[in-house]
């Protein structure tokens, strides 16, 4: 096995914590995250809590199984997602 392989599912850093994670789980429905749809569930996030928290950064990557960077990098990139720094309020 190699390291890559048993670093999988360990993420490093932040860690979804169970209630962002069943968030957006209910976000994304109960079908299997697909990769591909990044973008539909970083919107499906954006309309129903206002902003991309660090929270739901952490378990979209979670669900999604791919870093918390690439999923930073994508919200980031589009001008239509607000990311909401940590501890701060959602826009009105």
């Amino acid at each position: 096995m190699t390291r890559f392989a048993r670093s999988v599912g360990r993420g490093k850093g932040r860690q979804a914590n169970a209630e962002a994670r069943e968030r957006v789980r209910e976000l994304i429905g109960r079908d299997p995250a697909r990769a591909d749809l990044l973008v539909e569930y970083l919107h499906r996030i954006q309309d129903a809590e206002g902003g991309v928290s660090v929270a739901s950064v952490a378990a979209l990557a979670a669900e999604l199984r791919l870093s918390q960077a690439q999923v930073f990098e994508v919200a980031s990139f589009y001008h239509h997602f607000d990311l909401l720094p940590e501890g701060r309020a959602r826009p009105p």
